[in-house]
């Protein structure tokens, strides 16, 4: 799922930076920062042309195996009510269209950090998204981010990828669970995995939005050591993923190891890349351009 130059093939959706693009009228423009000039577009190609249906406040494009999602509403200053009333639009039509397991979103708005102790943006959001998803789906709950704009607290934007088959939620053995955090994070835990894995001839893995958090604590004032940790847990998701993946294939006589809380950086690469080398064969991690078909059953 990267930047594909294969522009003739259909795609399931045409992801644009910060602005339109003549060339590209259908194409999802996503409300972040143009940093290259708009030279980057991804295409997430699919096997037929997908069918669109165009709303109000959202746009559904799907094919026979994935459902994109993408939404825009206004907050009128109530940030909770407006995620509750998005993610109840999100799961009516999935299920509608028979795409019910979300397995992945992206969420926008301003000011993600403003207020103070619970009256926080970010925690009025998890609580606004737990009135409607209170208890893991079926697979576990789906991978998700959530970015804070340089914009007013005005607007919600919710990206998703549904399918008709649920994943497999993954956790990294070095944080706690989102979903298990204590109460200092707000009063309601926020409802996500840390990646999803989905099963098939070829395996996918979507990963969620990843800091530099070891236990359930931010590390390090440094930004080198903040992306070092980052990457430290990246390879952990896929450590974890591919024991997983492994397991579902044959039941192997070693699992791939946990990892411990701060490893030796050298150990812990060799670990990942190991685990890597003996689960290729059914697991593909790197970027992808084309969105394989999933199982029907």
């Amino acid at each position: 799922m990267a930047q594909s130059a294969a522009v003739d093939e259909p795609s399931l959706v045409c992801l644009l930076p910060g602005r339109p693009n003549v060339k590209y009228p259908d194409g999802v423009v996503l409300p972040l920062r143009d940093l290259v000039g708009g030279s980057r577009i991804e295409f997430w190609n699919v096997a037929e042309s997908p069918r669109i249906e165009r709303h109000l406040h959202f746009t559904l494009r799907y094919s026979d195996d994935w459902l994109f999602g993408s939404l825009e509403l206004d907050e009128h200053g109530d940030l909770a009510t407006a995620t509750e009333h998005a993610y109840g639009l999100v799961l009516a039509h999935g299920h509608r269209l028979g795409f019910p397991h979300l397995v992945r979103l992206w969420n926008y708005f301003g000011a993600i950090n403003a207020g103070e102790g619970d009256d926080e943006r970010y925690r009025r959001f998890v609580a606004g998204r737990a009135r409607v998803i209170d208890h893991p789906p079926d697979g576990g709950y789906a991978a998700a981010t959530a970015i804070g704009l340089p914009s007013p607290p005005d607007q919600l934007h919710v990206h998703w990828l549904a399918t008709k088959q649920p994943g497999i939620a993954i956790e990294n053995p070095r944080q706690v669970s989102a979903f298990a955090y204590p109460r200092d994070y707000g009063p309601v835990a926020p409802g996500f995995s840390r990646a999803m894995l989905l099963p098939g001839d070829t395996p996918l893995l979507l990963i969620s939005g990843t800091a530099s958090i070891v236990g359930h604590a931010s590390q390090h004032p440094d930004t080198l050591a903040q992306l070092d940790e980052i990457l430290m847990n990246l390879d952990a998701l896929i450590v974890a993923a591919g024991a997983r993946a492994c397991a579902r294939r044959s039941r192997p006589r070693r699992t791939a190891p946990g990892l411990p809380a701060r490893p030796r950086r050298s150990r812990q690469r060799t670990r990942a890349s190991t685990a890597r080398t003996r689960c290729k064969h059914v697991l593909h991690v790197a970027a992808r351009r084309r969105l394989p078909r999933r199982p029907t059953h």
